[in-house]
């Protein structure tokens, strides 16, 4: 299959949990014999737009962007991704990672043959950062994912339940599984560093998101 990737800001992975996600995975399926593209904002791959290069066998590929102008960046990058995708190149899967970037999943949907699959990784428009206009375009990406999606993807029960309570959309849950490790500290030379002993501390991860979850 020829596989086309949008919403994700590019490879090798810095900060973003999106990027981690597709550094596991992409290359996986390249190994498996398929061909993937992936569109990736200049900004953040520190390259002109247009240059490409490959990153295990992912072919990635700069667009231009406007980092200076928040939220631009992803949604011009988003939206050029999506006209590549469609209109310059045939893909059988368009892969679209985040509710933002799939406010143009339409167009792939409508305008070429390739199956769409949008992948939720969360209900951004909830986020704080992000202003009354950007959250109504990332809810309306939502919306369009919902009609558009051959296949909407969740990491969590949570997710799942919200889209079937909220539209009555089926969507594959598929948790997101650990990255690569380095080898464990068999001296505990790294804790002792910090002050701990083994078996005698706990670790405690305030969860925000769970706090800020939809409820049903």
């Amino acid at each position: 299959m020829r596989i086309a990737v949008i919403g994700a800001k590019g490879l090798p992975p810095g900060q973003g949990g999106i990027e981690h996600y597709c550094a596991e995975v992409y290359p996986r399926m390249v190994a498996a014999g398929h061909s993937v593209d992936l569109y990736a904002r200049s900004s953040y791959i520190d390259l002109p737009a247009f240059d490409r290069y490959d990153f295990d066998g992912v072919r990635v590929i700069s667009l231009p962007s406007f980092p200076a102008i928040r939220g631009a960046d992803a949604l011009v990058s988003s939206a050029l991704g999506a006209c590549f995708a469609t209109l310059l190149h045939r893909y059988d899967v368009v892969h679209v990672h985040a509710l933002g970037p799939a406010l143009f999943a339409w167009l792939p949907a409508v305008a070429s043959s390739a199956k769409v699959v949008v992948f939720c990784h969360g209900l951004d428009w909830q986020r704080v950062k992000w202003g009354n206009l950007s959250s109504a375009l990332i809810r309306s990406g939502e919306k369009i994912a919902v009609r558009c999606a051959d296949e909407l993807v969740v990491v969590s029960q949570e997710l799942r339940r919200y889209f079937w309570i909220t539209y009555g959309r089926e969507t594959v849950y598929i948790p997101n599984g650990p990255a690569k490790y380095a080898p464990s500290d068999q001296d505990f030379t790294f804790a002792r560093s910090l002050g701990l002993e083994p078996k005698r501390y706990l670790v405690f991860w305030a969860d925000w998101c769970q706090k800020n979850a939809p409820t049903f």
